[in-house]
């Protein structure tokens, strides 16, 4: 929802998040991102966009949860087509 809805970006609209687990430890996470087919743009420029609101997203994440420290996020992107992550939460 946040990508949805609080980043202001047209591209991290379009997308979704197939799952969420840590990565390695609760301190950093690794979220899969699904990406459609008529995005338009290049992964790269979806993984900089993410990237770059990154901050922003951590931040809706830290008001959402109970935790004292807020995870890192690392994200995978998977393209059109591609079967949901057994055992993820499909959102």
């Amino acid at each position: 929802m946040a990508m949805a809805g609080e980043c202001d970006d047209d591209v991290l609209r379009e997308l979704s998040v197939d799952s969420v687990e840590p990565l390695g430890s609760a301190a950093q996470l690794l979220v899969r991102v699904r990406v459609p087919a008529s995005i338009g743009v290049s992964a790269a420029e979806v993984l900089g966009r993410l990237e770059a609101h990154s901050a922003r997203l951590r931040h809706l994440i830290a008001r959402a949860i109970c935790r004292k420290r807020t995870p890192a996020l690392d994200f995978v992107l998977l393209p059109a087509g591609y079967p949901p992550t057994e055992g993820g939460e499909h959102v």
